[in-house]
């Protein structure tokens, strides 16, 4: 049984985005929501199989419990208190 490869390649990112620029295939992305990263080398993009699939069909992401999102309430800085 053969098995897929673990990330998309570039002709599926240009079928998915219906896109072929790398830097409109990225922000088609981020609108999806479907995780990438960008190769330094040439430009092109990183898509895990998986996490498109998920992203596609509307699973939530997880996020690293040990990193706070944006727009969590944090214990930082008290900009307020004067020292």
């Amino acid at each position: 049984m053969p098995t897929e490869p673990l990330t998309l390649s570039k002709e599926e990112i240009e079928a998915m985005t219906g896109l072929r620029q790398y830097t409109a295939q990225a922000r088609a992305l981020t609108r999806l929501k479907i995780p990438h990263q960008r190769r330094t080398i040439d430009g092109s993009l990183i898509v895990g199989r998986e996490a498109a699939r998920a992203a596609l069909a509307g699973v939530p992401t997880q996020r690293d419990p040990a990193m706070p999102a944006a727009n969590d309430d944090d214990e930082g800085f008290n900009w307020s208190v004067r020292a």
